[in-house]
């Protein structure tokens, strides 16, 4: 199978509001691809569609070669992670994995405990998830997301709430099964997605804005810089290969995010244009 999502024409109406919009997508096999936009853009309503848990108005939705809406759910060999997570609150983390484990029965105990401790939880801990932070809720939705090795991950906002340390594992776990899990992640931000997509699309009025940037399979790179005026942006956005999102003012400067894919180091083109980077993408994870 060389497509793990295909989305043909697909359309969402809730009363007189279009959320999707003849949306045209698809995902390869083993390809990771951040899913950008604002709130109410229709990155959830997408996901949600794709796990058979919103019925399109219109349109063809495919996932790992089954049509979603006549088998009514997201098929055997997809992992998701969906906000709230949904998780039973007086039951420990593990016993929620436990329980989910049994549905199908693919995994036994050890693979829960295996996983528990891939993302940093410790299998032994009996708290109730009702005492969990958010950040030790959000690893356990990734813990269960990734629980029956899937061919296929679909996350929304992963990294929210997460720490550093969190946020760093997740870019681990993820690149780990680049080749091999192809994952559609959802986030607001480009610096939380470029270090560890192939690809970034932009959802925007309910359709995939043309001109996302696509890396031919190399991982993006983020650069959150600072520019003089809009002469400097004007600049940069005629730079091959660089997409540039303007995120607003730091007093009298602009404030840019800068992706691109491969080595390019942009820290000498933006000083030409009296900018400044005031945040570098993370290191290359080896």
């Amino acid at each position: 199978m060389t497509t793990a999502v295909r989305l043909q024409q697909v359309a969402k109406r809730y009363r007189n509001r279009w959320v999707l919009k003849d949306l045209d997508f698809e995902l390869s096999a083993g390809e990771i691809c951040g899913l950008t936009g604002i709130n109410g853009s229709g990155k959830t309503t997408l996901l949600r569609a794709l796990c058979g848990l919103v019925i399109p108005t219109s349109g063809h939705i495919e996932v790992l070669g089954v049509d979603v809406l006549r088998y009514g759910a997201a098929p055997v060999g997809v992992g998701v992670m969906l906000n709230p997570p949904g998780f039973v609150p007086d039951m420990s983390g593990r016993n929620n994995l436990r329980m989910l484990a049994r549905i199908r029965g693919h995994v036994n105990d050890r693979r829960v405990d295996q996983q528990l401790e891939e993302v940093g939880l410790n299998p032994a801990d009996r708290r109730p998830v009702r005492s969990y932070s958010l950040g030790m809720q959000k690893r356990l939705a990734l813990a269960q997301a990734l629980l029956e090795q899937p061919s296929l991950l679909l996350l929304d906002e992963p990294t929210d709430s997460l720490d550093p340390e969190g946020r760093d594992l997740f870019r681990r776990l993820v690149a780990a099964r680049r080749g091999h899990t192809a994952a559609l992640i959802v986030g607001h931000y480009l610096e939380e997605l470029a270090g560890v997509c192939d690809r970034l699309v932009h959802l925007e009025g309910g359709r995939v804005i043309p001109g996302s940037l696509e890396a031919s399979g190399r991982p993006l790179r983020g650069w959150r810089v600072l520019l003089p005026d809009y002469t400097a942006l004007e600049r940069v956005m005629q730079w091959e290969d660089v997409t540039v999102e303007l995120r607003g003012k730091h007093g009298t400067q602009l404030v840019a995010m800068l992706t691109t894919a491969g080595e390019r180091d942009l820290g000498a083109a933006v000083q030409a244009v009296g900018g400044s980077v005031s945040a570098y993408p993370p290191a290359k994870q080896e």
